[in-house]
């Protein structure tokens, strides 16, 4: 573990030189679980590093392994901890088919923890093998668990609201709302439904995502020089789109999920290097 941790701190802030490459790293994850095979952080790492570069057959092997070892020694509190790094690391990469996977197993041993249903039903949503119906059941499976939970109430809204059912979304959405008034995310998913519900035929999330850019509102902006709601505005309409290709591709195109990311990937660092340029100007 202070092996592990040593590295991650050198690579996360080098003094001297360079970051270490994911080759570099995947090779002293390797040296770590010769000494260690137990130590369930090096497989998830060699396991996202392999899934990144398409040996996913070998990398599934070191994530089930992983699972096991992390179920059988983690505390319960422990565990919600780790599962909520390997989830988003998975969901990261597009690999929806594995967090259900893990993700069903865990319902199943841990039946009354609302979060696992919650976490299930965004990724069998997003998987290519679940259903609307599914989701909505697995997320209103963790609301019967905890009723006020405004995380959980928000997810159901923003389920109902990729799906299309717009009525359903707004009463989620302003459940959620009414719990947490500040709640961000809510609020950017009612922004979502607002927009969506002046169309003539309303639409679905993606409709959202792919919204025409105001250009007027834009060029106002930048001519009053309002660079505090330009830049955010400009990172929005750049996150959308980036979101609306990933699904696009990710659906209706023969492309592995690794492949798909890395593309992703490269765009957002083309355009993170567009804007520095033009702020530098």
């Amino acid at each position: 573990e202070y092996e592990y941790a040593g590295i991650y701190v050198r690579n996360q802030m080098p003094l001297l030189g360079e970051r270490l490459t994911a080759e570099q790293m995947d090779k002293y994850m390797g040296e770590i679980l010769e000494e260690c095979p137990q130590f369930f952080p090096a497989l998830f790492y060699r396991g996202k590093y392999l899934l990144n570069i398409g040996k996913v057959s070998q990398a599934v092997k070191l994530y089930d392994r992983g699972f096991e070892l992390m179920i059988e020694i983690l505390e319960r509190e422990e565990l919600v901890d780790a599962v909520d790094d390997i989830i988003d690391g998975l969901e990261k990469i597009l690999r929806y088919d594995l967090c259900c996977q893990y993700l069903k197993r865990l319902v199943k041993l841990f039946p009354n923890k609302g979060l696992y249903h919650d976490y299930l039903a965004g990724d069998v949503f997003q998987s290519k093998k679940g259903s609307v119906s599914e989701a909505i059941a697995l997320q209103k499976k963790a609301l019967e668990l905890e009723p006020e939970n405004a995380t959980f109430l928000n997810n159901l809204g923003w389920i109902h609201l990729e799906a299309g059912n717009l009525k359903d979304a707004e009463i989620s959405l302003k459940k959620a709302l009414d719990i947490r008034p500040d709640y961000e995310s809510a609020a950017g998913n009612m922004d979502a439904l607002k927009y969506l519900k002046k169309k003539k035929n309303g639409g679905i999330f993606l409709d959202f995502l792919l919204r025409p850019v105001d250009r007027e509102k834009l060029q106002k902006l930048k001519d009053e020089e309002e660079y505090e709601a330009l830049d955010p505005l400009c990172a929005d309409y750049n996150a959308s789109r980036l979101e609306a290709f990933k699904r696009t591709m990710l659906d209706g195109y023969d492309y592995q999920p690794h492949q798909i990311s890395n593309l992703a990937e490269t765009l957002h660092l083309f355009l993170s290097f567009v804007d520095d340029v033009l702020n530098e100007g």
